[in-house]
């Protein structure tokens, strides 16, 4: 995981951003929120339901642009 403010690398366990001090726990919620979306898509997919894979995959990205995988299965 990556710092939304300085970029440098953190570990999902942390509060704050070493470097920079930024407050983590929203952006924690966010990152999980959009990988749980992800999930939900990746499971509808592989049963074959891609309209609802879509809408997932979609919100997916609506909380985190950066979330590559969900880019990658929605096309």
């Amino acid at each position: 995981m990556h710092c939304p403010k300085c970029n440098s690398d953190l570990s999902f366990k942390q509060k704050n951003c070493d470097r920079c001090g930024e407050d983590l726990t929203t952006y924690k919620k966010i990152v999980s929120g959009s990988n749980r979306f992800y999930n939900d898509g990746l499971m509808r997919a592989r049963v074959r339901d891609l309209s609802g894979a879509a809408v997932s995959l979609r919100k997916s990205l609506e909380l985190d642009k950066t979330n590559t995988n969900a880019r990658n299965l929605l096309g």
